[in-house]
Order: structure tokens, then sequence, then C-alpha cells
């Protein structure tokens, strides 16, 4: 897991390119952000296993023998067969989730009308409608995730 860890923190999913640093203070930041971007991953990736492909049977992996081939629960293996979720939602991978979320819009919109005599500027607040994988992932997260004071 560690291995695992360390690769995926410099992978695509991160996008955390290879930065030479020489002063002491950059190396210890760099070390200390990329740790830091794991650490959300690895928490938005507990929170999305209902939204995802891995299993979601997590109690018996307490009981099962660590040295023997592990095996797909029934509800991993439904997941994999129908590519849908319990909650009847695409199956996805984590980097597909996160791409998902990538549409959401949030802007502001300023028209200004102009009249011989007259000027008037309107704002308008422009706000993506969430899909209902959009709105899962949130709720899961609102979920799962721990919030420090």
């Amino acid at each position: 897991q560690v291995e695992n860890a360390f690769r995926t923190m410099k992978s695509v999913e991160l996008r955390i390119r290879p930065i030479y640093h020489y002063l002491d203070k950059r190396v210890e930041s760099h070390i200390f952000l990329t740790m830091l971007a794991y650490y959300v991953e690895w928490h938005l990736r507990e929170a999305w296993r209902e939204l995802t492909f891995n299993d979601t049977d997590l109690e018996s992996k307490k009981t099962r023998d660590p040295v023997a081939p592990a095996k797909r629960s029934d509800s991993a293996k439904r997941k994999a067969s129908t590519k849908k979720t319990i909650d009847n939602l695409q199956a996805q991978r984590y980097s597909l989730v996160l791409k998902n979320l990538g549409t959401i819009v949030k802007a502001k919109l300023t028209v200004t009308l102009k009249a011989p005599k007259t000027e008037k500027t309107t704002c308008y607040e422009i706000k993506t409608n969430y899909t209902p994988l959009q709105e899962k992932a949130f709720q899961l997260v609102d979920e799962k995730v721990p919030v420090y004071p």
C-alpha cells in the first residue's frame, strides 16, 4: 500500500510533476503538500467506494485469511457485472468521478444594456444543476470525510 501511495502521489491523478528543490524548506514544503494531497485523495476514495468499482463490504476483509487470494463480495460482483451502484447510478473509476465533478460551473454574468439616455447593468449568477452522481458524491463526502476543527 505504501508503494502504491508513492506511485499515486506522482501519477496523473494528483498531477504533481517532479520538481527539483535545493533549499531545505522548499523540499519539506513539497513533501508536505504531496502527502496532504494523497491524504485528501485517500479520504475521497474511501468516501466514494459506493460510486466506484471498489468493494464496499469491508467487514469481510477483517475476517478473511490475509495469505489467501482475496475474494470479491457478491455486491462487488454485481456492481462489476451491471456497472451500476446500489442507487442505480453508473459505477465509475475514481478519475471519472473527479472528471464528472469538474463539470460543475458557478459563474457571474454581467449584462449592460445601453439605451440612448440610460444604461442598465444587471448581474446574474449561473450555477450548474447537479447530476444525481454529483449529488451522491457530495452527500458521501459530507457523511464520511472527517472534519477537523
